[in-house]
């Protein structure tokens, strides 16, 4: 058993989530107690505001300073994708990574958005039809997961309907004009409608077309934030199945560190780090309701 004076003299291994602005990240906490948690003292996640003109020349010198890899968020998954030697076929289908690690002088990508979507719907994914609002990183990661998993229908909607195309053809997927048009067992949220904690429901609703409808019988919401967004009020008061965003973030996350560490991730210290309990769910005196 390793004594405190081993433990301090252990090399220091360093991990970290890059983005500008990232001091909004949970990414730290709960990969710090997930790090603990098996036993990992010497690790330690970070958070790194690297401004996009910096990027590459920050993440070329990370492997020198002590860094076994990184998450990437806004607005570096493209180049991150475009940084690394390795990639994921996620990455390569995707064209974003969010998870980079450093091996042999090169620099490997993942895309763990993909599979963390799918690892936190609760239901078989495949022959389900399912419509992704948004046509952003997230909206296409969240679009190649469901096609990837053989969803039978995948359709994206987009206020923007070029945008909305382009990935939708990119991807192997159809456009909707309404957002709900064909029927859809499974929705997607990766739009940024519902971050504001002062949006209304039927504002919220409007904006994405929305308004008067029935939610399918699974809601995933991307959002995440400490009130309950639109999108999860619509889909609870309906009776849905709704995953939160965090529930997202901490499935992602956990493959993120089984991938740099070699260790099965601790999913429930994990959530609790974020504010979920072991359902996925955030406990119910801390819910806002606006």
């Amino acid at each position: 058993m390793a004594t405190d004076a081993s433990k301090r003299t252990q090399p220091q291994v360093l991990l970290a989530v890059v983005g500008w602005p990232v001091a909004h990240s949970r990414s730290p906490q709960m990969m710090n107690a997930a790090l603990h948690a098996v036993g990992l003292d010497a690790w330690r996640y970070l958070r790194l505001p690297v401004a996009p003109e910096s990027f590459v020349a920050v993440v070329r010198e990370l492997p020198a300073l002590g860094y076994r890899g990184v998450n990437v968020t806004i607005p570096h998954k493209i180049a991150a994708a475009e940084l690394a030697e390795v990639r994921s076929d996620a990455v390569e289908k995707t064209g974003a990574a969010n998870t980079l690690w450093f091996a042999d002088g090169a620099v490997a990508a993942d895309n763990t958005d993909v599979g963390g979507l799918l690892d936190a719907i609760p239901r078989e994914v495949r022959g389900l039809r399912a419509v992704v609002l948004g046509a952003g990183g997230a909206a296409r990661a969240a679009a190649w997961a469901l096609v990837s998993a053989g969803a039978a229908d995948v359709t994206v909607w987009n206020r923007t309907r070029e945008r909305a195309r382009e990935l939708a053809e990119s991807i192997g997927c159809r456009v909707a004009h309404d957002p709900l048009a064909s029927a859809p067992d499974l929705l997607v949220n990766a739009t940024s409608v519902g971050l504001d904690p002062t949006l209304a429901l039927d504002d919220a609703l409007a904006a994405l077309r929305l308004a008067g409808s029935t939610p399918p019988a699974t809601v995933v919401d991307l959002v995440y934030a400490d009130h309950e967004t639109p999108l999860e009020r619509w889909a609870r008061r309906a009776g849905a199945s709704f995953v939160h965003g965090l529930e997202v973030l901490v499935r992602q996350g956990a493959r993120s560190f089984e991938r740099w560490t070699g260790r099965t991730a601790p999913l429930e210290v994990m959530r609790s780090a974020v504010g979920l309990d072991s359902g996925g769910d955030r406990p119910a005196p801390a819910r806002v309701r606006v």
